[in-house]
């Protein structure tokens, strides 16, 4: 059995820097030209988060973009007010 190990990509300090980073990489796999599916993941911070979708928007409309929400054990580590996002290739484009 291969045992994974998870280690720090990069550490940034403030929550508004943290989300322009996640945003720059974001762009950088849109700037790669295929189709992305990104969903934004909140913790009780529903309002943050379609703020942060609809800004994502305007920026790169080309997204398909979903909401969703931290189950109670992810969200009980992070806390409340935690985003997240992700993004994959989207299957249905192809």
């Amino acid at each position: 059995m291969k045992i994974k190990k998870i280690t720090v990509f990069e550490k940034i300090r403030t929550k508004k820097k943290a989300l322009k980073r996640i945003e720059e990489l974001l762009g950088e796999d849109v700037e790669k030209g295929y189709p992305i599916v990104s969903t934004i993941i909140h913790a009780n911070a529903e309002q943050e988060a379609v703020e942060w979708m609809e800004s994502l928007k305007h920026r790169y409309p080309t997204i398909r973009y979903e909401l969703s929400y931290f189950g109670p054990v992810i969200g009980t580590h992070l806390g409340e007010g935690a985003l997240g996002i992700t993004w994959i290739e989207d299957s249905t484009k192809n």
